[in-house]
This record gives structure tokens, sequence and C-alpha cells, in this order.
């Protein structure tokens, strides 16, 4: 069994893997959360598109960095979410609810 820490992305408390990226994060989120999964087809997972550029909160403070090359960190704060997810609208108004 892998080790698991929680994180928030935007409001809502989550938990996934302690070896995993933002982007495999947000994945997980996606699943977990019956969300549709295909906008990560969009990402190239290397940082080379640029798509998954997203704003983030540590103990480091506050910093734009890219999903699929940062990895997670206890109370790691998603702030922002990739505009290529077809879903950001979806959670946003979750969120505001």
């Amino acid at each position: 069994m892998r080790p698991k820490i929680r994180i928030k992305i935007l409001d809502d408390e989550f938990e996934t893997d302690a070896e995993d990226t933002v982007l495999f994060a947000l994945q997980r989120y996606g699943q977990a959360r019956n969300l549709p999964l295909y906008g990560f087809t969009r990402f190239c997972w290397n940082s080379s598109c640029r798509q998954c550029l997203v704003k983030l909160q540590s103990d480091e403070g506050t910093y734009r960095d890219f999903a699929c090359q940062t990895p997670v960190t206890e109370d790691l704060h998603i702030l922002s979410l990739p505009n290529v997810l077809h879903w950001v609208s979806e959670v946003l108004a979750k969120t505001k609810t």
C-alpha cells in the first residue's frame, strides 16, 4: 500500500498518493469525483505543451508551476486548475454552492 497525503484542490480536501505529481493527483481527483477525464488527453505530461500550468500554495508561498512536473506535498493547496480540463467550470460551480 502506498503512503497517502492530504491536499486541497480549490476548496475540496482530497487524499492522494504521496509519490504523485499534481497532474496525477488531479486525474485521481477527477476519477474519485466522477468528473469527465477526457481533458487529460490534451497534456503531454512532460511540460512541453505548457497546458498544465497551475497556481499553488504551500509552505514555500504562492507560485505557478507545471502540474505534470510538481510533486504533491502535505498540505499543498491547488488554487487553480488547467483550463483544458473540461470539468473546471463544473468543479468551480460546486465549490461556490
